[in-house]
C-alpha cells in the first residue's frame, strides 16, 4: 500500500481525535470490545479509508486499538500519571529520572512500547545496560508491569 494510504488514515484519525474511543485510546483508558468494534465501524464500513486487510498491508497486522494509539500517541498527562508512582514514592538519581522522562516521552508519541525496548537505543543512551542498569529487579518489574497495562489498555477488555 503506498503512502498515500497511510496518510489519508492518519489524517483520518486526527481528524475523528474527539471520537469517544479514540479519547479513551489517548488518555489511556481501557476500552472494551465494542468500542473496538464501534470504532472499526467508523474506519473501515464507511469505504472512504479501503478494508481492514489495507490497513494491515499498509501498516503491518497488529490490534487496531495499538494501531491508533501509535499514531494519535499517548496523551503527556496520562503518561506522567501513570508513572507517578515512581517519581514521587522514591529517591532517584538523575539517571533514573532520564530514564522514566525518555520512557513517557516515547509513550506520548508511539502509543505504547514493547518491554524489550528498554534494553535498546534511546534508553541504553542512558546505561548501557538499558532499565537493569539503572534500576533493582523489584523496580524494572514495576516499571515493565506499568508498561504493559499501558499496552493492554490499548487492547479491548
Amino acid at each position: 500500500m503506498n503512502t498515500e494510504y497511510k496518510k489519508k488514515l492518519e489524517r483520518f484519525l486526527w481528524e475523528y481525535e474527539k471520537n469517544l474511543v479514540i479519547q479513551k485510546l489517548k488518555i489511556n483508558i481501557s476500552i472494551t470490545k465494542s468500542e473496538l468494534e464501534s470504532l472499526e465501524e467508523i474506519l473501515f464500513l464507511q469505504g472512504k479509508l479501503g478494508t481492514r486487510e489495507d490497513m494491515t498491508h499498509a501498516f503491518g497486522d497488529q490490534p487496531l486499538g495499538k494501531f491508533v494509539r501509535s499514531i494519535i500517541g499517548l496523551d503527556i498527562t496520562a503518561a506522567k500519571a501513570a508513572f507517578a508512582n515512581f517519581l514521587n514514592n522514591a529517591t532517584f538519581t538523575s539517571q533514573q529520572i532520564r530514564f522514566i522522562d525518555t520512557i513517557i516521552n516515547f509513550l506520548t508519541v508511539n502509543g505504547t512500547i514493547d518491554p524489550g525496548m528498554l534494553f535498546e537505543t534511546p534508553f541504553t543512551d542512558i546505561n548501557t545496560n538499558g532499565l537493569t542498569g539503572l534500576f533493582d529487579i523489584s523496580t524494572s518489574e514495576s516499571i515493565i508491569q506499568t508498561i504493559s497495562k499501558i499496552n493492554d489498555n490499548a487492547v479491548a477488555a
